[in-house]
């Protein structure tokens, strides 16, 4: 569900439930909200491949150059790097190294 393409239900589920107007609500809340709505009826295996799909890179334009991805990204070579540290770490107990360094 697309917010821009639901307002009148989202808007309309808002104002059925006495919430103040949500165009005032700070990004990071009316994102919440739509998330709320979009996953409500969703089980946790149906949530967790939307969150998959939001997570998942946008495709190639067709005809544009692939621009390099930026180490803040979160599909950063150095982000996946240090999710996999972390996961390693948290199952194991042991920390890997940063790359690139000596032991």
């Amino acid at each position: 569900m697309a917010a821009a393409n639901q307002w009148a239900t989202i808007d309309g589920y808002a104002a059925g439930h006495a919430m103040k107007d949500i165009r005032t609500l700070p990004l990071e809340r009316f994102c919440n909200f739509v998330w709320y709505l979009s996953t409500k009826n969703a089980n946790e295996q149906e949530q967790a491949k939307a969150k998959a799909q939001l997570w998942r890179p946008p495709p190639p334009v067709p005809g544009r150059p692939v621009e390099p991805i930026p180490k803040q990204s979160p599909w950063s070579a150095e982000s996946e790097g240090a999710a996999f540290a972390a996961l390693k770490a948290g199952l194991t107990g042991t920390v890997s190294p940063p790359a690139g360094a000596t032991p």
